[in-house]
């Protein structure tokens, strides 16, 4: 039996396909929002003033619930852990950039998430809030060649609880729910002291079916920590090092999903560095160190001057997808930075598109796009039969 998840690997399929999947768990995730009252400010601001916690306890609620369901599906043998991605830590950085997101979601009532649920409301504060973040995100891609070094600084890897205390993912998730409850009792006591102060209703969350969720909750994780059930997850086989990706998918991936790989340059550090080389690669002696601690969700693209067979022994220490560049760099230059079409025979029959390698060259190189137009077959006249004419 195959594991739940990854329930499908995004990393090499259609972009299209994405939005999709995107697509269906916004709508889903906004509905819940919409309904917890999250796209109103009024709410989400009375957080920090503490006469309401609402924010707090369903987020806080809803993490748990994930928490104790993967762990209850990792007991059973149904998830592997390791083919979920999560995002790398990078310690700065992150306390940085947490900052700035609070002062903003203290100043306009709203996140991201929920200024785009406010407007699917028709509130008016959450759509400038909105036109807020684009404006930011415009912002920040404008400076990021400033802050790029500061940007990937203090960088940890994947870094969760679980391995920061060193102990089993299952405890953690047993320790947490308990952990919530405390919080809960806690975020309460502030409630019904500063809502009495604003003349503001209290609503207590700790009764009923509440309670009820969180007893459940650690009840199946106690079951997740003590009961081992011998595991359904067919053994990853060993990764194909030498599998191939050619110049013109790994230009289409560069454009469509570049956070879903490394691309890696495994040539001396003079050609590595210098303007002859794939945008958005990395060095090799710049990235060998943190290897291992790279999501097995990414993949990894190696190139090399020329086509190569083997990787370095530190590459080896990675256990997800590894992918090398056909015909290395000399292959990438003559098919994208050239347009040489003479190449195209060189990669799969599927990819030999010329205009596609065209639009491809222009991208890369801003070179202006020069469409080939087939010649259209000659249209063809039929002519109308007539009815021949009986008679004697």
């Amino acid at each position: 039996m195959n594991s739940l998840f990854p329930i499908i690997n995004l990393d090499f399929t259609p972009f299209t396909l994405h939005y999709i999947f995107a697509l269906i768990l916004g709508i889903l995730f906004g509905f819940v929002l919409e309904n917890s009252g999250f796209g109103r400010a009024t709410i989400l601001a009375s957080q920090f003033y503490f006469y309401n916690m609402r924010v707090f306890k369903v987020m806080f609620t809803a993490i748990i619930t994930a928490m104790v369901g993967l762990s209850f599906f990792i007991a059973l043998g149904l998830v592997d852990m390791s083919q979920i991605y999560i995002p790398e830590t990078f310690i700065l950085p992150h306390i940085i950039g947490g900052l700035i997101f609070g002062i903003g979601f203290i100043m306009a009532g709203y996140c991201p998430g929920t200024s785009i649920v406010g407007t699917a409301s028709g509130n008016w504060d959450s759509l400038l809030t909105f036109l807020g973040v684009i404006t930011g995100s415009i912002f920040f891609g404008e400076i990021y060649p400033s802050i790029e070094k500061f940007y990937h600084s203090t960088a940890k890897g994947v870094y969760t609880l679980d391995k920061a205390f060193g102990i089993s993912f299952n405890l953690l998730a047993l320790i947490i729910p308990i952990f919530a409850i405390i919080l809960f009792f806690g975020a309460e006591k502030l409630e019904n002291i500063f809502s009495k102060k604003f003349s503001k209703p209290f609503t207590p969350y700790l009764k009923g079916s509440s309670v009820k969720l969180l007893s459940l909750l650690i009840i199946i994780a106690l079951f997740s920590v003590f009961v081992k059930v011998s595991p359904t997850i067919e053994p990853i086989s060993a990764k194909n090092i030498t599998t191939k990706i050619s110049p013109v998918k790994l230009a289409q991936l560069i454009i469509e999903a570049p956070s879903s790989f490394y691309l890696i340059d495994l040539r001396p550090e003079n050609l590595c560095k210098s303007k002859h080389t794939i945008p958005n690669s990395i060095c090799f002696e710049v990235i060998k160190k943190d290897i291992p601690n790279i999501p097995e969700t990414k993949s990894l693209i190696f190139f090399a001057q020329s086509d190569i067979e083997n990787l370095p022994e530190e590459a080896y220490s990675f256990k997800g997808n590894m992918y090398i560049l056909k015909g290395g760099y000399q292959l990438w230059k003559a098919l994208i930075v050239d347009a040489d079409k003479s190449k195209l025979n060189l990669i799969p029959k599927n990819e030999r598109d010329e205009n596609l390698l065209l639009a491809l060259h222009s991208y890369f190189t801003g070179s202006q796009l020069k469409v080939i137009t087939r010649k259209k077959p000659p249209k063809i006249i039929k002519r109308a039969k007539h009815k021949k004419s009986g008679g004697c």
